[in-house]
C-alpha cells in the first residue's frame, strides 16, 4: 500500500504539471488561429465543457467499475447505484451518436442543397444558350413556331 502511495504522490503533481501545460498550449493555439475573439471564445467554452464531460464521464464509469468488483455484498441501493450508472453511460453514449448523426445530416443537407443551385444556374444557363441559338426543348420550338404564324 505504500508503495501505491508513492507512485500516487509522485504521479498526481507530474499528472497536474502536463495538463497546465497541454491547457495552456490548447489555448494559446485557439487564440492565435481563430478569426476573432468571439469564435475563439466559443471554441474555448465547447472545448472546456467537452472535457469537463469527459471528466464526468470516466468518474460514472470509475464509479461503475468500482461497484462491479465491490466485495461488499449486494444491497437494493447499490443495485439501483449501478443500474443508474449504466442507464447513465448508456445515454450519454446513445446522445453522442444522436447529435452525430443529425450533424452529418446537417452538413450532407448543406451539400445538397449547394449541389442543387449549382445544378439549377448550369440548366438555366443552358437553357438561355440554347433558346438564343434558336434550339432547345421541342415544346420551346413549338411555342416558338406557334408565335411566328
Amino acid at each position: 500500500m505504500d508503495n501505491v502511495a508513492q507512485w500516487l504522490s509522485t504521479l498526481v503533481p507530474a499528472a497536474i504539471a502536463v495538463l497546465t501545460i497541454v491547457i495552456n498550449a490548447v489555448v494559446n493555439t485557439k487564440i492565435k488561429f481563430a478569426p476573432d475573439a468571439a469564435t475563439a471564445s466559443r471554441d474555448l467554452r465547447r472545448s472546456a465543457l467537452r472535457i469537463a464531460q469527459w471528466i464526468l464521464n470516466a468518474l460514472v464509469l470509475l464509479f461503475l467499475i468500482q461497484d462491479l468488483l465491490s466485495a461488499e455484498p449486494l444491497t437494493r441501493l447499490v443495485v439501483l447505484k449501478i443500474a443508474l450508472e449504466v442507464t447513465v453511460l448508456a445515454f450519454v453514449l446513445t446522445a453522442s451518436l444522436f447529435h452525430s448523426t443529425i450533424s452529418l445530416i446537417a452538413r450532407l443537407n448543406t451539400i445538397i442543397s449547394a449541389l442543387a443551385d449549382g445544378h439549377r444556374e448550369l440548366s438555366d444557363k443552358q437553357r438561355e444558350i440554347l433558346d438564343s441559338q434558336g434550339g432547345g426543348s421541342p415544346e420551346t420550338r413549338r411555342q416558338r413556331a406557334k408565335k411566328e404564324r
